[in-house]
């Protein structure tokens, strides 16, 4: 997963020529990965950028290495006009937080949003074009088998906020870098009683994605 987000950047610094999104190209998609951030009972990994592998419990009582982090989704996005565009994304991976062997969380999940998009600059030609989105979402996080609740999983809502920066490439395409923050209505994604304090859970979602660029009429 470094290896590819590191490729991803690397491409993306030398992309300079084309089109962006514009009112002959409304529409988007793209792909993308990254890794997930969590923060709530066990404690807080926002900005930590922990993409290690950690030795964790499996549901044996086993000592086994998790190396698990990360995640890929889809991207459609649409443009409103020079300041305004709305995007859908959907992805699903894996996120963890480590503090030690006996308290950590590891959970896969599957995520969808649907923002509205604030393009900063507002120039439809602009080569970099950073913007400031908000919207709502939903996020379905699965439970290990020992869980507290004897359940599968649990399905939160999600109102992200967030930053990201497309820069455009070639023709119709262009690579997108995105961080968002999301806070969520409930405080059970790590699936046991003793991790329930109502402070309700958190993440934060960081991605680098490609997306192309279609013909509309």
């Amino acid at each position: 997963m470094r290896k590819l987000l590191l490729s991803v950047f690397s491409l993306s610094l030398i992309c300079f020529t084309a089109s962006a999104q514009t009112a002959d190209h409304k529409l988007a998609i793209g792909l993308k990965a990254g890794f997930s951030e969590y923060s709530g009972d066990l404690g807080n990994g926002f900005l930590k950028f922990d993409m290690h592998s950690h030795r964790i419990y499996d549901a044996n009582g086993a000592g086994t290495t998790d190396s698990r982090q990360g995640f890929m989704g889809i991207n459609l996005s649409y443009y409103l006009n020079n300041q305004f565009d709305v995007s859908a994304s959907g992805i699903t991976g894996n996120e963890t937080y480590f503090r030690d062997i006996n308290n950590y969380y590891n959970a896969n999940f599957n995520y969808f949003d649907a923002t509205v998009r604030w393009k900063i600059a507002g120039k439809e030609n602009a080569r970099f074009t950073p913007y400031i989105l908000t919207g709502i979402g939903t996020k379905y996080t699965a439970y290990a088998d020992n869980n507290d609740y004897k359940a599968k999983g649990v399905r939160d809502l999600v109102i992200p906020f967030g930053v990201g920066l497309n820069i455009k490439c070639e023709k119709r395409f262009y690579v997108n870098i995105q961080s968002n923050y999301g806070w969520t209505n409930g405080d059970k994604v790590e699936g046991k009683f003793a991790d329930t304090r109502f402070s309700f859970d958190q993440f934060w979602h960081h991605s680098i994605g490609f997306n192309i660029l279609l013909d509309t009429y």
